[in-house]
């Protein structure tokens, strides 16, 4: 979660870009590390002497990169590099996603590449998700206008022939107008394939995770009951 700007040494730079033969401004960038150490980065195509500290959090968007913690973990097993595979898998969907836009899917705005390689997805800013939402009651959600939108875009996902299969609260969003917005597609794949890097998450699917091993349209039904029966009693997946 971000929290308000309320200083300019809040943040962690910001500069103007210029084209080098005029001078001429092109856009002013910033960036943001929030107490999470997760990086967020916008741009405005302003100078700095005309933008705001309000103008500054309406722009930052989400920098989603490859969860580093994991490295050491994989590198013992021997399979690090999926953690740059699952990466690309998830930037591949994003892609094909961001073709067919749906209002309940989270918006992407293309990668950031440093020298050839990928280091990040350009996401929207959302600031809950629903797991944290519930837990600290930050407002009441309506649960039939909530859980009727989530069901339309995991039919969406369907219809083009997708299943997310890592249906759960952690994984969903809360919009500032109280709906959700679907993320985190490293497990996203065609229906019918083999699952490759993620396999659902113990809790919010149906059976053991050892036979979760095929991108199925109801393994997201199954998630879809799930959240909905947690909605009304929270306490159920303590």
């Amino acid at each position: 979660m971000i929290s308000r700007i309320t200083n300019w040494d809040d943040l962690e730079f910001i500069s103007e870009e210029v084209v080098p033969d005029t001078n001429e401004l092109q856009y002013t960038s910033f960036g943001l590390i929030d107490d999470n150490d997760t990086f967020h980065h916008g741009q405005l195509s302003a100078p700095k002497t005309e933008i705001s500290l309000e103008n500054i959090m309406a722009a930052l968007m989400y920098i989603k990169r490859p969860p580093l913690e994991l490295y050491s973990m994989l590198k013992n097993m021997g399979i690090e590099k999926q953690l740059y595979n699952a990466f690309v898998v998830e930037v591949q969907v994003l892609e094909e996603l961001s073709q067919h836009p749906h209002p309940n899917l989270i918006q992407y705005h293309g990668c950031r590449v440093a020298r050839g390689h990928i280091t990040g997805l350009v996401l929207d800013i959302h600031p809950h998700d629903l797991q944290t939402y519930v837990k600290h009651g930050y407002e009441r959600l309506d649960k039939v206008l909530f859980m009727t939108a989530l069901e339309s875009v995991i039919q969406h996902l369907h219809g083009l022939g997708w299943a997310h299969n890592d249906l759960k609260p952690t994984n969903v969003l809360v919009s500032d107008a109280g709906m959700p917005v679907l993320i985190d597609f490293g497990g996203c794949q065609k229906l019918g394939t083999k699952l490759k890097y993620i396999r659902g998450t113990k809790g919010w699917i149906e059976g053991e995770i050892g036979d979760y091993t095929m991108s199925e349209a109801r393994h997201d039904t199954f998630a879809l009951g799930k959240i909905r029966a947690w909605l009304d009693d929270p306490s159920s997946q303590e």
